[in-house]
């Protein structure tokens, strides 16, 4: 009892914090207040306002996940008003971030729960905006086919497996064993509830990983070879030595078998492997390494180690960076580039524990691993089934996302079905099939 008398004191003490605009205060009132009695939806419901009107979207979102995934669980019968509030929240910090999906998805949930909720309309509205004009200028970015699709066979040419030139420098060997995956908020404020827990994971058997990005040329070669339909309406780059983009997750499983031809057939690898996307368990180790860092090259951001974009999301006012440049800003944390890089301009300063180049920024990455899958990372439990037409997980941040998206525990979501993007790519790995790690 005494502890929920103090929790009321302390929200008390929060809301005239947040009257008087003093969100640290009142953040710290409001936390302190939820410490003592974590049923305190008054509370709660403070620390998305403060959060929210102190710009920090990142823990704004972790804090409305947090309700609407745990408490609103626990507390079906009483958690009504406070779900609200915090799909409103989460809305309002998602339409910041310019990820207009998110808030569409948010703003239908509460009309759901709430049909009259005025701000509800004007952020659906807002959101069909948005992904109309998305639609309209990325049309390969819109998802067009919800049935399973499978991926376009495809036959490496005699020629190409005679030409191809087989570096064994441009693979980075990963041994197997075990790596910290995940983050906490002590490890970096910005840490998403998607990357939590944090946990250490054990790679079963070790792999070989690319240590550059998959290039344009690398691409073409293979859309040459074997006449593959690839739209590159969506392109960052033509250039050969930029990474490969508006490249679908299929367009990357299919390189990955016509290399997995070259390979074997000309006895380069063993039967027993093949080229494939790593899972996201497998990126992420080679991206830190087994120490925990933040970043490929350490716990502290350096713009001028990678290719990053502009210094906060919330400066993407249309949601729409690459149809309004004039919404770009220079600055002295971001390098600001642009557009892609060619790959592995940034190393070795840049690389990663294992060598690898490009792991934070240039071209975000796709991986074999589904999305909808809670940490702890289970190799065994659906997340890889590549049957699926679910959402993929894609890591690495590239040259329009701020630094906290570049950290190697940041994870996005993309559709399976066909999605497409100028700041999309992907490296590849040579191992053993992932039916054959069970």
């Amino acid at each position: 009892m005494e502890n929920r008398i103090r929790s009321i004191e302390l929200t008390e003490d929060g809301d005239m914090a947040l009257l008087a605009d003093d969100y640290v205060m009142a953040i710290e009132k409001y936390q302190s207040a939820v410490e003592l009695w974590s049923d305190n939806q008054r509370a709660h419901a403070g620390l998305l306002i403060a959060w929210l009107s102190k710009g920090d979207n990142h823990s704004t979102l972790a804090e409305a996940d947090w309700i609407l995934k745990v408490y609103a669980v626990q507390h079906p019968e009483s958690a009504g008003t406070l779900r609200e509030y915090a799909l409103e929240a989460r809305a309002n910090a998602n339409k910041n971030l310019g990820r207009w999906y998110e808030v569409e998805r948010d703003a239908r949930e509460l009309l759901g729960l709430s049909p009259s909720n005025a701000e509800a309309k004007q952020l659906l509205n807002e959101a069909n905006q948005m992904i109309q004009m998305d639609r309209t200028y990325f049309p390969d970015a819109a998802v067009t086919q919800p049935e399973y699709q499978m991926p376009t066979r495809v036959k490496a040419s005699t020629t190409a497996r005679m030409n191809y030139r087989y570096e064994e420098s441009k693979w980075a060997k990963v041994e197997s064993g075990s790596f910290i995956m995940g983050s906490t908020l002590r490890r970096h404020p910005k840490t998403e509830s998607d990357e939590m827990p944090e946990h250490s994971l054990n790679i079963p058997v070790g792999f070989h990983i690319s240590r550059n990005l998959v290039t344009m040329s690398e691409f073409i070669s293979f859309v040459e070879d074997t006449s593959y339909p690839w739209d590159t309406s969506n392109l960052a780059s033509n250039q050969p030595t930029h990474p490969a983009t508006s490249v679908s997750w299929l367009d990357c499983v299919a390189y990955c078998d016509w290399l997995t031809q070259i390979l074997v057939g000309s006895g380069i690898v063993s039967q027993k492997f093949i080229v494939r996307l790593p899972t996201e368990a497998e990126w992420e180790r080679a991206a830190r390494g087994t120490d925990g860092r933040v970043f490929p090259w350490g716990n502290k951001f350096d713009h001028r180690l990678c290719n990053s974009g502009y210094k906060s999301a919330s400066d993407r006012k249309s949601g729409l960076i690459a149809l309004l440049p004039k919404n770009w800003v220079n600055n002295r944390e971001d390098s600001s580039y642009l557009k892609t890089t060619p790959v592995g301009n940034f190393s070795p300063r840049g690389d990663s524990p294992t060598g690898c180049t490009d792991m934070a920024g240039n071209v975000n990455e796709w991986t074999s691993t589904l999305y909808d899958f809670p940490y702890p990372y289970t190799l065994q439990d659906g997340r890889e089934n590549t049957a699926s037409m679910e959402r993929r997980v894609v890591r690495g941040g590239s040259w329009e996302r701020p630094e906290a998206d570049l950290r190697v525990t940041y994870r996005m979501r993309r559709d399976s079905r066909g999605y497409r993007s100028h700041a999309l790519g992907f490296r590849v790995v040579i191992g053993v099939p992932i039916t054959s790690v069970h």
